[in-house]
């Protein structure tokens, strides 16, 4: 009785053994194959833009950069921005506001899928060039510009 104990024991060892094999085997295919096709990361390209703020909080900003005149379109761009953020000509994020003219300096990723390319900007650095143009009221004139 002790023998086929034994023999039990073992085969159940072999078993074990043949499962863990192939479940590794699977693993192993499933992240090769998950990463085939991929081509690498392009490095990073620094770019700057500027433009008038259209829109802002702590993580990103959107930039309002060109125009064109015939079709009335106007060219925004979205950039998230970085924790280690470089501000030039204000101390805090706070003081930039929306319609203040500012360049912005950022990194850009493009990746090559099978969907088409992915465009990944993360922003660097802000320099604020002016402030908005202020509006006035009068009750007399309407709101005018200065």
């Amino acid at each position: 009785m002790r023998i086929k104990e034994k023999a039990m024991e073992t085969n159940n060892i072999k078993k074990a053994a043949s499962i863990l094999t192939l479940s590794l085997l699977l693993l192993v295919t499933l992240v090769f194959t998950s990463f085939a096709g991929q081509p690498p990361k392009a490095p990073a390209a620094s770019k700057e833009v500027a433009g008038r703020v259209s829109g802002i909080s702590k993580n990103y900003i959107a930039i309002a950069y060109g125009s064109d005149e015939a079709t009335h379109t106007e060219y925004e761009m979205l950039i998230p921005l970085d924790k280690s953020l470089n501000l030039t000509h204000v101390k805090t994020l706070d003081q930039i506001k929306v319609g203040d003219t500012v360049s912005i300096q950022f990194d850009e990723t493009v990746e090559t899928t099978i969907e088409g390319e992915k465009v990944f900007r993360r922003g660097k650095g802000i320099a604020f060039i002016s402030a908005a143009p202020k509006v006035v009221e009068s009750d007399v004139l309407g709101a005018e510009k200065q």
